[in-house]
């Protein structure tokens, strides 16, 4: 009898295609620096591989077993897990080659998590299971004996699988270090990865395969695009917004020739709109997409199939947060696969000024890890960049593009806004919205939380009779599939004259330009974005940016408000020059405060205290929002996913259909149209207004045009 590994794939050659596949891998890909220092791996380094190729070979021999025959061809019942029979053989193999105990623990453990993260109770419920004697065995041994690894069929009967495994584990676990964790990550990141390209009959490539025109042909490079190009080594970048920035980066990341490029953004919607950029530059086969609601975005672009390869980071590029690359380093679910190419990869940070102290605190964290554990080429830029930042990088020993002069002349070549300062708030001058509204311009509105956001759009609205053609409301608290499709009528459809109101996540997450800016004060830096999505592409005369009293300071520090309106009014603006030479003055006037949160955070490094709690090769079992909790990320205010409760019937009909169905690609389909009814919301308000007969469900109003009803509540 054949057998097999897939309906449509033998046994034998999907895993002599891992083989081939991990063969490959080791050759351009180091093991991170503390295997290369390894005294273990050193001495043994040939048995090291090739008990790592002989794993490759049998990571899946447990397929063999009547039980997954049965199941594969029938699809009748389930069958054990086959990564766990496969330690028999595995076993086996390495006893009677005399392999060192260390790589024949490390190996089983590997082989046995590579479809389920190991943790400290993986196939617990297992323990009285072993091969069937209703097994094909003479096609088993035909395969392994044409693979030169004779066996013999009564062992394999009377071994016990779980035994193994429990064997390796505690030895393991008797002398855990920092070793372990970094063969771990080679070496199942290696077999799962190529087991995964072997699925997919794909190969991976030597390096990323750059477009020759990443600069349209009919442009000459900027003098920054040549020297950034020309730089060997980590750079931090500092151009205006609109004079290509990425492609500046991208003409650096060229010259390394590396096999894995990331290129990190702040939100999801950026992230979004740079994975369609980077389409049309690199097209599909190479790029990736991952965040927290990536697939969405797969659903949408009927891509559902290849989830596995972007969670995995299986693509050259990878577009994704902070929050992802921290997350993997905390050994979050199946992290080999994910951080063992994080090794000798290009990374750019890009935007790196929009993080509060706690979370610039964390990516500093990440970059020194790339850094120094990974050597890993790193590129950090903003359109604003503080040389408080700067300095905080400075172990990277990077070169600035361009020295102080040059900066700011390219910015001096700049007077796309003109600031008007306005001691009022914002809802007291609608007068004054409704004018320019009238010389049909596209107006924008930004202000510093959700509710005051959905009262200036209700007296728009409501008061002013502007119909929804012409205006939109944008915010962190619409359910996903009403802000994509805000976000893809802001870009595609926006109507002439337009208002736009939302809240500062705009100021990173869309490539938008508009006429005529209304915003309550800031910090200096955000002030800037905002200012950036006006005039954008630099119309010879000055659009106006009218700046306006907070109602209430919240989510800022009100001293700092403070601080940048004393700077606002002190200045007379001549060029974007200016912009910079404030952020830098805001900072230096805000730096001692900012050094002591810093100082006091690396004191008590929330990762020296997760990392104590982990078992360093044990997976962490955790969902994606208590990861998150522990990083507090982006403002520290934990969320937790709710839908609103007018969606209930909705939802249940949804609910319906996953139970009714059978085919596996409708039923992911319909389990993540149900996530596009969720909302990231506060855990305080959560458990004020959660539904107490459906907990998924939160009892506050919700409609498309404003989102969710939060009321007193200083979110952005």
């Amino acid at each position: 009898m054949k057998l097999l590994a897939k309906p449509n794939e033998s046994l034998k050659k999907h895993s002599e295609k891992t083989k081939e596949i991990i063969d490959y891998l080791i050759k351009y890909y180091l093991p991170p620096s503390i295997v290369r220092k390894s005294k273990k791996i050193s001495k043994d380094k040939k048995k090291f591989i090739k008990a790592l190729k002989i794993s490759a070979l049998l990571h899946d021999i447990g397929k063999a077993d009547y039980r997954f025959q049965n199941y594969i061809r029938s699809k009748q019942s389930k069958s054990p897990p086959h990564a766990l029979l496969s330690l028999s053989i595995l076993n086996e193999i390495f006893s009677i080659r005399k392999f060192p105990e260390w790589i024949s623990n490390l190996m089983i453990l590997i082989v046995a998590s590579h479809h389920s993260p190991y943790y400290g109770r993986l196939y617990n419920d297992y323990e009285n299971l072993q091969w069937t004697p209703k097994t094909d065995f003479e096609s088993l041994i035909t395969i392994l004996n044409d693979w030169g690894l004779p066996i013999k069929k009564e062992n394999v009967l009377k071994s016990k699988p779980y035994q193994i495994f429990d064997n390796a584990r505690n030895y393991i676990s008797d002398d855990s270090n920092f070793l372990w964790r970094e063969l771990l990550v080679y070496s199942q990141g290696l077999l799962i990865r190529a087991d995964y390209y072997a699925s997919s009959n794909s190969m991976p490539q030597k390096k990323v395969i750059f477009p020759v025109d990443i600069i349209s042909k009919d442009k000459r490079l900027y003098w920054y695009q040549k020297e950034a190009q020309q730089a060997n080594q980590d750079i931090f970048i500092q151009i205006p917004t609109g004079r290509g920035k990425t492609e500046t980066a991208l003409l650096w990341a060229k010259q390394f020739k590396k096999p894995n490029l990331f290129y990190i953004l702040p939100t999801t919607a950026s992230i979004n709109a740079m994975y369609y950029r980077f389409l049309k530059k690199f097209g599909d086969k190479q790029v990736g997409i991952y965040h927290s609601k990536y697939e969405s975005l797969l659903l949408e672009e009927e891509k559902l199939e290849q989830g596995q390869i972007f969670k995995y980071f299986l693509k050259p590029i990878n577009i994704t947060t902070p929050d992802q690359l921290l997350l993997t380093l905390m050994n979050y679910k199946k992290f080999p696969p994910r951080e063992v190419i994080f090794s000798n990869s290009v990374f750019i940070f890009d935007e790196i000024h929009i993080y509060d102290a706690y979370t610039f605190f964390l990516i500093k964290w990440l970059i020194k890890m790339l850094k120094n554990e990974y050597n890993a080429k790193i590129c950090v830029m903003s359109a604003t960049f503080p040389k408080f930042f700067q300095e905080e990088l400075n172990f990277l020993n990077a070169r600035k593009v361009g020295d102080e002069n040059q900066i700011l002349k390219e910015y001096k070549n700049f007077r796309r806004t003109k600031p008007i300062i306005k001691n009022n708030f914002l809802k007291n001058e609608i007068g004054l919205i409704i004018e320019e509204f009238k010389k049909r311009k596209k107006i924008l509105i930004v202000v510093n939380t959700i509710q005051e956001a959905q009262k200036i759009y209700s007296i728009l609205k409501n008061e002013n009779k502007i119909s929804s053609r012409s205006l939109m409301l944008l915010h962190s608290k619409f359910i996903a599939k009403d802000r994509q499709e805000k976000e893809k009528r802001i870009l595609k459809e926006l109507q002439v004259p337009f208002i736009l109101v939302s809240t500062q996540v705009v100021e990173v997450s869309l490539d938008i330009d508009f006429d005529v800016l209304f915003t309550e004060i800031a910090y200096f830096d955000s002030l800037v974005q905002r200012f950036g999505r006006i005039n954008r592409f630099g119309s010879k005369e000055e659009f106006p940016v009218y700046i306006f009293n907070p109602e209430t300071p919240g989510p800022y520090e009100e001293n700092f408000l403070g601080i940048t309106l004393k700077l606002l009014k002190q200045q007379e603006f001549k060029s974007e020059a200016d912009y910079l030479l404030l952020t830098d003055s805001f900072y230096n006037k805000i730096k001692n405060k900012l050094k002591e949160q810093i100082k006091k955070l690396e004191k008590e490094n929330p990762f020296k205290e997760t990392w104590e709690k982990l078992n360093y090769i044990a997976a962490f079992r955790i969902n994606e929002i208590e990861g998150q909790e522990l990083l507090r990320t982006r403002r520290g205010i934990l969320q937790i996913p709710m839908i609103p409760s007018c969606f209930y019937n909705e939802i249940q009909k949804i609910e319906e259909k996953i139970k009714q169905t059978t085919d596996r690609q409708e039923k992911m389909k319909l389990i993540l149209l149900k996530k596009e009814y969720y909302i990231d919301v506060p855990i305080y308000l959560a458990k004020k207004f959660c539904n107490s007969k459906n907990p998924d469900f939160i009892d506050l109003d919700y409609n498309s045009d404003s989102g969710l009803n939060i009321e007193n509540n200083n979110f952005i």
